[in-house]
């Protein structure tokens, strides 16, 4: 019996050699005399060559497969240029494992796809089989292995923090409730508290996991469940969590270019960019006359609106940040500025370009928990809410810490110029948006 082999393994297989193949029928052209079928599986596409098709002795078959069909083939191995990666398969025999309904909600072919995201989100499991929906998923995953290899090279340890939890890190406006054994609790907004639990036995540690945001926003770049790369340094200042994102961004990058080739062309990448460091850094006092230059309202206690932040990456051509956020526009972690006391070491870094978005926001914490409650009251929050996160600082034997939060969802989506956020999410939640 033949074992099974993939559509990418053909390219490497000789001439006149026999094969088993499994798939899908991703698309059927009847010349008459001779059919041609491409098979898909999840590593490509193969041309199966049916010459003179109705006078096989499996016409009855051949004659009733159609597309998305699940089928079984055996043939030989041809090479010709002309076929997808110069290899073709000569038919011999097939079974159909699983049938389609015929006609489909739509065709799979990039080509002939018609259907807009919410019709393709509704048949998500059809959509998933087009090559170019799938790419998305592939580079998806080799960012994240881009991310865990990087830490695991730079003595990372990997954490998982709850995501049911007593009180948020960022207050109570964007919490989605629930209740927990007669108890109000709470779906995470953030490991953040967790985190810098984490650096007090391991000092470096890191998180890649989903986190819940109430936010009713109906923008590209929102989701009310978003995928996070979370990351905390002990005995860290903001200079070095910038030199950590560096790194990890350049290494998902580099992860996509090496693994997802093919991927990125069906998205018309030729050739992926890779950031490099250093990244340009301004200041948000710089940041706020770049966009006042170009005619926006903007202040100096208030953080930018997405139209002047739009403004000032336009600036720029690669990654950047912007650094010394106000204390009036950040949650009250942010440890304050030494020498400008109206600011803090707060930090985004940012993708460029009209299509850029934030990809990160971070920067060094308080550790005085006096301080800390000071500016919980100052931005709203309720000192008695926090009360195991504010005792751990009472204890003390806090070092001092930076880190950050990475949108995973908007990193795939700048590296693929997707127009929302949504399309990077195999299953996207937003305020529309439950099912599937």
């Amino acid at each position: 019996m033949l074992d099974r082999v993939r559509t990418t393994d053909l390219p490497n297989i000789a001439e006149d050699t026999e094969v088993l193949l499994k798939g899908w029928i991703h698309q059927i052209r009847d010349l008459g005399k001779i059919r041609f079928w491409l098979l898909r599986d999840s590593a490509g596409l193969a041309q199966i060559v049916l010459v003179s098709p109705k006078k096989h002795p499996s016409w009855e078959i051949i004659n009733e497969i159609k597309q998305e069909y699940v089928v079984q083939v055996i043939g030989i191995v041809r090479h010709n240029e002309k076929a997808p990666d110069g290899v073709e398969v000569e038919f011999k025999s097939c079974e159909i494992i699983a049938k389609a309904v015929t006609p489909l909600p739509f065709s799979v072919v990039e080509q002939k796809t018609k259907a807009n995201f919410d019709t393709r989100l509704k048949y998500r499991y059809l959509d998933l089989r087009s090559p170019k929906t799938r790419a998305i998923f592939k580079v998806r995953a080799f960012c994240v292995q881009g991310a865990r290899d990087w830490f695991l090279k730079n003595n990372f340890i990997e954490i998982h923090s709850p995501k049911i939890i007593s009180a948020g890190a960022e207050g109570g406006a964007t919490l989605f409730p629930l209740y927990y054994f007669g108890k109000e609790a709470y779906l995470a907004q953030s490991p953040q508290f967790y985190k810098q639990v984490g650096i007090q036995a391991f000092e470096r540690v890191f998180e890649i996991a989903p986190f819940f945001r109430a936010e009713k926003s109906r923008t590209r770049r929102h989701l009310s469940e978003s995928w996070g790369i979370d990351v905390e340094v002990a005995f860290a200042e903001s200079r070095d969590i910038m030199e950590i994102q560096e790194g990890l961004l350049i290494s998902m990058y580099s992860s996509v270019k090496e693994h997802c080739k093919k991927e990125l062309k069906l998205h018309d990448i030729s050739d992926l960019k890779i950031p490099k460091a250093p990244f340009p850094k301004i200041t948000f006092e710089e940041a706020v006359e770049i966009a006042k230059a170009k005619g926006y309202k903007v202040s100096l206690d208030e953080d930018l609106s997405a139209e002047a932040e739009r403004a000032v990456r336009e600036n720029f051509d690669t990654h950047f940040f912007i650094i010394e956020f106000p204390l009036t526009a950040v949650t009250f972690y942010y440890g304050p500025h030494e020498t400008k006391p109206k600011f803090t070491h707060k930090l985004d870094l940012l993708a460029p370009g009209a299509n850029g978005l934030e990809l990160t926001s971070g920067g060094k914490r308080i550790i005085d928990p006096e301080t800390l409650i000071r500016r919980a009251k100052e931005t709203g929050i309720a000192p008695k809410g926090l009360g195991w996160y504010l005792d751990m600082f009472k204890v003390g034997g806090i070092p001092p810490h930076a880190g950050f939060g990475m949108g995973l969802d908007r990193v795939v989506m700048t590296i693929l110029n997707l127009p929302t956020v949504q399309e990077a999410v195999m299953f996207p939640r937003t305020v529309d948006i439950l099912k599937p």
